[in-house]
């Protein structure tokens, strides 16, 4: 147990650090920040200030995403191909600065996470003693 919450510190901290020294929205460790984050951004500031009739416009979704991460090539894009509701849910997000909305984000997805597993735990009425090591291996899950 105290390895992997070891490791979840390590991996806390670079988030951090990531957030913190990112210029551009590029991190100090030279990637892009919140990965395929920008793609849901962008699909928020277009249904803000542009309107539902631009949100599959692959031509701004490419400026957008150029101008959120000028550091990437021109060839490259990250089309926003979900369903208009998850869009929907970005909005009030994409009110906020890229970083600061990154940061909200994870905060929020964490959350739902715990949630979900707190809900699982109970409905599985496994024994409440294991509940941190479950917790533990939930936030060490690498897709997360």
């Amino acid at each position: 147990m105290r390895i992997g919450a070891a490791v979840l510190l390590v991996v806390g901290a670079m988030f951090v650090i990531s957030l913190a020294t990112a210029r551009q929205n590029r991190t100090i460790f030279g990637a892009s920040l919140g990965g395929d984050f920008a793609a849901f951004y962008d699909a928020g500031k277009i249904l803000n200030q542009y309107g539902p009739a631009h949100l599959y416009d692959f031509a701004l979704q490419s400026r957008l995403y150029h101008q959120l991460l000028p550091h990437e090539p021109a060839e490259r894009s990250l089309p926003f191909a979900n369903a208009p509701m998850v869009a929907m849910s970005m909005r009030p997000l994409a009110l906020l600065p890229f970083a600061n909305a990154y940061a909200a984000w994870t905060a929020i997805s964490l959350l739902l996470f715990v949630i979900a597993l707190h809900l699982a735990w109970r409905a599985a009425e496994l024994p409440r003693d294991a509940w941190r090591g479950g917790l533990l291996l939930l936030l060490s899950f690498e897709p997360l």
